[in-house]
């Protein structure tokens, strides 16, 4: 197909999945306009929590500061009551792991959304975009080329109503947001009201940094007071069933009286109190997550439990999966076929992601006082939370030869979370890293050559020119669209070779690795996706045409 400039595909809601949606099509060179109906930035530490998983995708999108600026989480000390001072017990909900050659991300880290949100701004800003606040999204319609938006501008007390044409439209609104309910998308699943709780940020002296702080428990009242990257300042979870959430939210000095009461701690002196809001947990998930040239991310999707840790990261991850398939089909490379492997794949990731979050819910709020073993396993996270193993290989557009996904086969069960022993790879799965690739005057490392625009090939043949059929095979894929490497044993010669935009040698042995099994069983071709995603594990041309097709042209 041939390659056009597209118009601007238009962002709906200025949070994570919003922001991401947005960085990744203008690294793929597709422009955005971003909207927000609120007058000013969210402001707060919720969705704070950033997974590994997240953390690749914020290494392929060139987000670093993230990744430097965040922390590790802290120790969690739960006290005896009352008196409030006593440690109950003392438990790390991630325990730091040591980074592996294959999974450098491997410990969560801590970043106020509000934060991230920043940054990821400043990032959309050096392509000349910037998020137009007071900007409401009313009303739209879509035919066969394109969506019409209705929006209205406020500024100054006036009101300007704009209509925008766009090829594309992502509704990253949130829950309560137009997009999913005009699109008449179900909302299945269901609501907890009676599991309340009050989440915000407040500036409290008197409190040591170095601990995660828990009082209580869910079934009479609890206060948690998590530190955060600045300061004395802290995260703060309350609630329980016998809370007056509406004085809580109201008046200063009935919540504060209610943290002193809960905790014991009278010497406590608190200061501002930051974006405070109710938070009734609701878990749900759309029926579909587009209607033909309309998208949805993030909570616009789907609404969970925040425990766990799962939603502002599955958000960001619906986005770059949704994007760069996006940014293909808008430059007229890929047919709008392509797209709907965005519910495809996504679906079942949610619909499971749902499952671990509520279980870890349930566990939170039946847990009694006088159960201390109960109340420590609250806090239990397991590493399948990390989403290191989120997959699709189920999908439609992967191309497995090695292990070919069958769902008649008991032992392809579709597990969209993985396993934390199933060491295999399979396509569909997280690409793994490989340092130490070294050529004359350049050492790398995969997860510094893989790019959020472009698919990378990795060919491992033990010579440059058992590549060459592949290589011209993936030279028809068309400009700007893959990029080659050539990854030789240990102990090879890299050379350049024609084709190939990279030749290097597998220095520290990590690569064949991560991948020896397959290409010793005759699977030496591996296409990677933008997203760090497995597309293709094949043997040879006949392998790569049938990815290119799914891809490019199916």
């Amino acid at each position: 197909m041939a390659n056009s400039q597209p118009s601007p595909i238009l962002v709906v809601g200025s949070g994570p999945s919003g922001l991401v949606a947005a960085l990744t099509l203008l690294r793929n060179g597709v422009p955005v306009r971003i909207i927000e109906k609120a007058a000013a930035f969210h402001a707060g530490q919720r969705g704070a929590g950033i997974m590994p998983r997240s953390l690749e995708v914020y290494n392929l999108l060139g987000v670093t500061e993230i990744l430097n600026l965040g922390q590790l989480s802290k120790p969690i000390c739960n006290y005896e009551l009352p008196g409030g001072r006593k440690p109950k017990f003392i438990v790390n909900m991630t325990p730091f792991t040591e980074p592996t050659p294959d999974t450098p991300f491997l410990n969560p880290l801590l970043l106020g959304q509000h934060h991230s949100e920043e940054i990821f701004r400043s990032h959309i800003e050096k392509y000349g975009v910037h998020v137009e606040l007071n900007t409401e999204l009313v009303s739209f319609s879509q035919d066969a080329d394109g969506v019409t938006a209705q929006v209205i501008k406020r500024s100054d007390g006036s009101e300007v109503t704009e209509t925008i044409r766009t090829p594309f439209m992502i509704g990253a609104d949130g829950a309560r947001g137009v997009t999913r309910k005009a699109l008449g998308l179900t909302f299945v699943g269901e609501s907890r009201p009676t599991d309340r709780l009050i989440i915000g940020d407040l500036f409290v002296k008197g409190i040591d940094e170095d601990y995660w702080h828990a009082w209580g428990d869910f079934t009479t009242r609890v206060v948690s007071l998590r530190p955060t990257e600045y300061q004395d300042r802290f995260f703060i979870v309350a609630g329980g069933r016998d809370a007056d959430y509406k004085a809580l939210l109201s008046d200063r000095n009935a919540l504060i009286k209610f943290i002193v009461e809960t905790t014991g701690r009278d010497e406590l002196e608190f200061g501002e109190f930051i974006g405070l809001s109710e938070y009734s947990p609701n878990i749900r998930m759309v029926d579909r997550f587009s209607k033909d040239r309309i998208f949805v991310v993030g909570d616009a999707a789907h609404v969970h439990s925040p425990t766990g840790g799962q939603g502002m990261n599955s958000s960001i991850q619906d986005s770059f999966n949704l994007a760069w398939k996006l940014a293909l089909v808008s430059k007229g490379q890929a047919p709008m076929s392509l797209l709907e492997s965005y519910n495809d794949e996504r679906a079942p990731v949610i619909r499971e992601m749902l499952s671990q979050t509520t279980k870890i819910l349930n566990n939170a709020m039946s847990a009694k006082p006088n159960d201390t073993n109960a109340q420590k396993a609250t806090w239990n996270r397991p590493k399948i939370l990390f989403q290191l193993g989120v997959n699709y290989r189920w999908s439609p557009v992967v191309v497995d030869e090695h292990r070919p996904y069958s769902a008649d086969d008991a032992q392809s069960a579709l597990e969209a979370y993985g396993s934390e022993t199933d060491r295999t790879i399979h396509a569909g799965d997280r690409a793994p890293d490989a340092p130490g690739l070294a050529a004359p005057g350049v050492e790398t490392k995969f997860f510094e050559i893989f790019k959020p625009n472009l698919h990378t090939a990795l060919l491992f043949y033990p010579s440059p020119a058992d590549a060459k059929a592949v290589l011209d095979n993936l030279a028809t894929w068309g400009e700007g669209t893959v990029k080659t490497v050539v990854v030789l044993p240990k102990g090879a010669t890299p050379q350049s070779l024609p084709g190939a935009d990279l030749v290097v040698e597998d220095k520290l042995g990590h690569a064949y690795a991560a991948y020896g099994d397959i290409v010793a069983d005759g699977y030496p071709v591996i296409l990677i996706r933008p997203d760090g995603a497995v597309g293709a594990i094949v043997s040879g041309v006949e392998g790569v045409q049938r990815y290119h097709k799914g891809i490019f042209s199916n």
